[in-house]
């Protein structure tokens, strides 16, 4: 499955996960677990991998990085319906997905430009030329890392957006005043990482 934005990859101490993966270690960090997936082949073959417990129900079929072949409306609600009574009958069965702690993320993009965006994060250090790690001290302070990386890198994009569409002089300073306001507020209102540093690993 896609990481989130689809154009990065993370590895949560060491394994790769897709957005399924993330989004039920989220879960699992508040002790809750996942009891079904649905989506393509290739999502349910990876969910299925870390989570062998759970109903995965193919509703279409990968065809390509951005493709697929969904199946009819009837029979993927039918396969839905079916696996969510099995998931609810065997629900003794069904754990949440744990990742021990202490977590290394690294998150990977495309260009060392979005790393270097990414590794103005504290406490992050940069892995690669494209890539930027972390070390967390649970998974929702991880995947608060890994948001917000996502974020600083998407404003690769943004940027290169508005240095196309900027004509004068007066524009570009404009801009500038508006990026630094709007990074000075969301640093304020989300405080996305913890900057106490973590204990030494003995």
């Amino acid at each position: 499955g896609h990481t989130v934005s689809g154009f990065t990859a993370a590895r949560f101490n060491g394994e790769w996960f897709g957005e399924s993966e993330i989004v039920a270690a989220m879960a699992g960090h508040l002790a809750i677990p996942t009891i079904m997936v649905t989506g393509d082949d290739a999502t349910i073959r990876e969910a299925s991998h870390f989570m062998s417990w759970i109903e995965g129900v193919v509703v279409k079929a990968a065809t390509g990085r951005a493709s697929c072949d969904c199946f009819p409306g009837d029979l993927a609600r039918s396969r839905i319906e079916s696996s969510a009574q099995r998931a609810l009958q065997n629900l003794s069965q069904m754990r949440p997905l744990l990742v021990s702690p202490p977590i290394d993320v690294e998150v990977h993009f495309p260009t060392s430009a979005h790393a270097s965006q990414a590794e103005s994060i504290p406490r992050a250090v940069r892995s690669s030329q494209t890539s930027v790690a972390y070390v967390a001290d649970d998974f929702f302070e991880a995947y608060r890392f890994f948001t917000t990386a996502l974020r600083l890198g998407s404003a690769v994009r943004t940027e290169a957006t508005l240095r196309f569409l900027t004509t004068d002089e007066a524009t570009a300073a404009r801009l500038v005043d508006y990026k630094l306001q709007r990074s000075e507020d969301y640093w304020r209102a989300e405080p996305w990482i913890v900057v106490e540093l973590p204990p030494e690993r003995s």
